[in-house]
């Protein structure tokens, strides 16, 4: 149908996207939602309209005449408010006169059409502002008025949709090529949510986590993939996205591997048995790391906030980590865990890695053991760093710092039903727990580590653990870190062990994680330097 255009009118653009809006220039005019219902037709339609299909679409329940008659007084008062010649109307059709007039819409894909590169700055912020504005909902607190209307709207919000994820893996694929990884992985995470039915997605975002040499995220990824398709379908993910994730982990594994054979597990030998050490860093000064309830030397340096972590730790000195009896590398359990059997774990890798004193770095139920073997062996300890600790395993009527036996036994028993996930992750690490890759790596850690029979002896020792006289009787120097809102280990249990050892220095410390390398790190290091730079425990700004 053909209409005669009005003379040129200034330039009005219909903003769809989002609470529809028309502009002219930089002055919103004030159209009423059923104005902008008509507006949206005549561009859905990107042509002409008959009057009586327009009446038909937006009132569709009254008779035609009714409808001809309240689109005639629709448009009236939509010419009073628009410029002159915004519309371009004949006794047969209406439509919008084409001159004057864009769209936010059209705009947009006129953006991901060109697909700019990352280093035409000006365009690629434009394509990412983009990405963000065809997330809206389309025309937002429109109401349907009609079936027709809806089918239009639909047909354009799958185009918006398509064209989002275009844009979203042109931005992650351009941001990788450009070596911004970390920036591809926030968009290639975007486009999943977006549509996390679609598998080519969910390997975008393995190769990215690959590129960054994230193997715990690549399995998380993977995980996600085949949960998605499982819950919604009933099947596992495509033999070609098995393929491609089995390539990308070997490939990252073998990756890994070679960027990380030095340092060696090594292994310490006594009467009961193997204990698998490793040594980080170089330098005069030793520092041994005495593990919480759960550590895997390998598998623990695989996450990115503990290779960080340790790797501060080492610089200008040597760290040992180390795996207790029972635990990852190690010999497995025969009996029961005690605090001294973990004190002489201490002892075996000192005297393997040929160490005749170090600082030990004790965190949560590991700090027990140190104390434990620095109090015995005093000549062997020059200072030490307790973390997220207390002095007594469970409470008494003299110590009500922590968990009644009973209640620790009914929390020991959710640990073991959730043995083989990200068990307990909630109560060490509230800000991970929607961390899908974090999750992932924990998991797999805590199945490797150790077996359930296994966790519940070690969990057992430390609830029976007491290390309050070794304590008192410590003589070297001492720091206590603890988190004020540690869910874990309640704050004043670190209060109360700091209190028990002579001139300890207590630092309470923002947060609510419970582990050490997760939450302000730089808090954490920079305490631990200053301690361990004075000699005597001052200066640490506590």
């Amino acid at each position: 149908m053909s209409i005669e255009m009005s003379e040129p009118v200034g330039h009005l653009k219909l903003r769809m996207l989002g609470v529809p809006v028309v502009e002219a220039g930089a002055i919103r005019v004030p159209i009423q939602r059923v104005g902008c219902t008509l507006l949206a037709s005549l561009a859905f339609a990107r042509g002409a309209l008959s009057r009586r299909t327009l009446a038909m679409m937006l009132w569709p329940d009254a008779d035609t005449t009714t409808g001809l008659a309240r689109l005639r007084r629709l448009l009236y008062r939509l010419e009073q408010a628009l410029p002159a010649g915004a519309l371009s109307a004949t006794p047969e059709a209406v439509a919008l006169s084409t001159q004057a007039w864009s769209t936010d819409v059209d705009e947009a894909f006129a953006i991901v059409h060109r697909m700019p590169a990352p280093h035409d700055m000006p365009a690629f912020d434009a394509a990412r502002c983009c990405a963000g504005e065809l997330a809206l909902p389309l025309l937002d607190g429109i109401a349907s008025p009609s079936e027709t209307f809806e089918d239009a709207r639909r047909a354009l919000q799958l185009d918006i949709e398509r064209m989002r994820l275009r844009l979203l893996a042109h931005l992650a694929g351009a941001l990788a090529d450009a070596n911004r990884v970390d920036e591809a992985i926030e968009w290639a995470a975007r486009l999943v949510e977006a549509d996390d039915l679609r598998e080519t997605s969910h390997v975008l975002l393995m190769r990215l986590h690959a590129q960054a040499g994230d193997l715990a995220s690549v399995e998380a990824a993977y995980a996600r993939c085949a949960a998605r398709l499982r819950e919604e379908f009933g099947v596992r993910p495509s033999a070609a996205t098995e393929r491609a994730w089995q390539a990308i982990s070997d490939g990252l594994s073998q990756s890994h591997i070679r960027r990380h054979a030095p340092p060696e597990v090594r292994f310490a030998f006594d009467a009961k048995g193997a204990i698998a050490y490793r040594e980080v860093g170089e330098g005069e000064d030793v520092l041994v790391l005495a593990p919480g309830f759960v550590s895997h030397i390998e598998i623990g340096m695989e996450w990115s906030g503990v290779a960080r972590f340790i790797g501060e730790l080492a610089k200008g000195r040597r760290v040992l980590l180390f795996d207790r009896r029972g635990m990852g590398l190690s010999e497995r359990l025969t009996g029961g865990s005690t605090v001294d059997l973990l004190a002489a774990d201490l002892r075996t890798v000192l005297d393997a890695a040929n160490v005749r004193d170090a600082w030990i770095f004790g965190a949560s139920e590991g700090a027990l053991g140190a104390v434990r073997f620095a109090a015995s062996n005093p000549t062997r300890v020059r200072g030490l760093v307790l973390f997220g600790a207390l002095a007594k395993g469970s409470a008494s009527k003299d110590f009500p710092h922590a968990l009644p036996a009973p209640a620790f036994d009914a929390w020991l028993e959710r640990i073991l039903a959730d043995w083989g996930g990200p068990a307990g992750i909630e109560t060490f690490a509230p800000s991970a727990v929607d961390d899908m890759p974090l999750r992932a790596w924990w998991a797999r850690l805590l199945r490797h580590a150790i077996t359930p029979a296994g966790i519940a002896a070690v969990l057992r020792g430390f609830r029976d653990a007491d290390v309050r006289v070794d304590a008192a009787a410590l003589r070297c120097p001492a720091l206590v870190l603890h988190r004020v809102d540690d869910r874990a280990v309640r704050f004043e249990g670190g209060r109360d062990l700091a209190a028990r050892i002579r001139g300890a220095c207590f630092v309470a410390l923002d947060g609510d994680d419970h582990w050490w390398w997760r939450g302000d790190q730089d808090a954490v290091l920079s305490a631990v330097e200053r301690f361990m730079a004075s000699g005597d425990g001052q200066g640490t700004g506590a």
